[in-house]
């Protein structure tokens, strides 16, 4: 302002209206070029507005500059980028694992999938006092063959099979009227002796056991010695049998006969198996093996008695047994 009042402005005299009518866009563009914006070239519009302002420059920019360190507290899904790319082997150096052998209490055992999230199941635990693992139903072993135990009890699939034995002493047999053998001390125990020459006969039942596999045929072992140690002379021992389900009839005739010739050894009153093969497949109700046991002495070519020592059952077994 001069002396006369007059006010001045970057050399525009605000007294002269035509120098006022003269600001515009256009007369400030070499000031905002040198000093601030020039907004000519970077909007391309003589106005300033919502549609010169484009946000995806500036998030793009953001995303490029962002640090997920450097946040604190929760982070929502707008604050960081579309794609995250995580180091899973660098992000495993973290994790620490600690030995645990005292809790008593049942922890979750995690587990990953495939796109490696954590998870577990409320019904499979471990306790480390205890060192038991809690788990409703187990399969150990691979696809095919494996061990299952669930509430049914435990069961073998595919060719997890195991062979068993049960065993029946000759004191647990017992003797006809017709044709007994003659039982008698034996060394430090007991047996039945077969009379060379006579069909003697013995016989006894079995309960069937719980674990075995109905679709395998089992075996039949007969235990016995002899004087006689001419190893070409045989004795043949025969087997008749019969399967029982709860309410068949008990008193009927055998099923089927079998026989095997079993040949002396060298050692006098040696122990010898005679295996017995080909018995019929169980079928899913059997509960007794009902057993009657010949010497066929008529008819074989050993010289001595027979000593009846007792005989086992072999059998393939799919399960420890029946679950309660």
């Amino acid at each position: 302002m001069d002396a006369n009042g007059v006010v001045y402005a970057k050399d525009v005299n605000v007294a002269t209206p035509s120098d006022i009518y003269a600001l515009s866009h256009d007369s400030f563009a070499d000031f905002l070029a040198n000093e601030h914006l020039d907004w000519t070239s970077d909007l391309g519009s003589t106005n300033i507005d919502s549609n010169n302002l484009s946000w995806t420059d500036g998030e793009t920019a953001l995303e490029a500059v962002l640090d997920l360190q450097d946040l604190q507290g929760a982070v929502t899904d707008g604050q960081v980028p579309n794609t995250i790319t995580i180091d899973l082997a660098t992000l495993a150096t973290t994790v620490t694992i600690t030995d645990d052998e005292s809790s008593n209490d049942d922890q979750e055992v995690l587990f990953t999938t495939d796109n490696a999230n954590v998870e577990s199941d409320g019904d499979f635990t471990y306790n480390p006092s205890q060192g038991r693992v809690d788990v409703n139903g187990v399969a150990v072993g691979g696809a095919t063959n494996y061990v299952d135990i669930n509430d049914t009890g435990m069961t073998l699939y595919g060719d997890a099979r195991v062979y068993k034995n049960e065993w029946i002493d000759a004191s647990s047999f017992r003797i006809p009227t017709l044709n007994p053998a003659t039982a008698t001390e034996h060394g430090i125990s007991f047996c039945y002796d077969f009379t060379d020459g006579k069909d003697d006969i013995v016989f006894a039942n079995m309960r069937i056991p719980q674990g075995i596999d109905r679709t395998v045929d089992p075996e039949l072992k007969i235990g016995w010695c002899t004087t006689d140690v001419n190893t070409v002379n045989y004795c043949t021992w025969q087997l008749e049998y019969l399967y029982l389900t709860a309410g068949e009839d008990a008193e009927v005739a055998a099923q089927e006969t079998l026989s095997v010739n079993s040949n002396a050894i060298a050692t006098e009153d040696g122990l010898i198996i005679a295996t017995i093969t080909g018995m019929d497949t169980l079928a899913a109700g059997d509960q007794l093996i009902m057993f009657r046991v010949t010497r066929l002495g008529t008819a074989d070519t050993l010289e001595e008695d027979a000593h009846f020592l007792g005989m086992g059952i072999k059998y393939t077994a799919n399960k420890l047994g029946t679950g309660l």
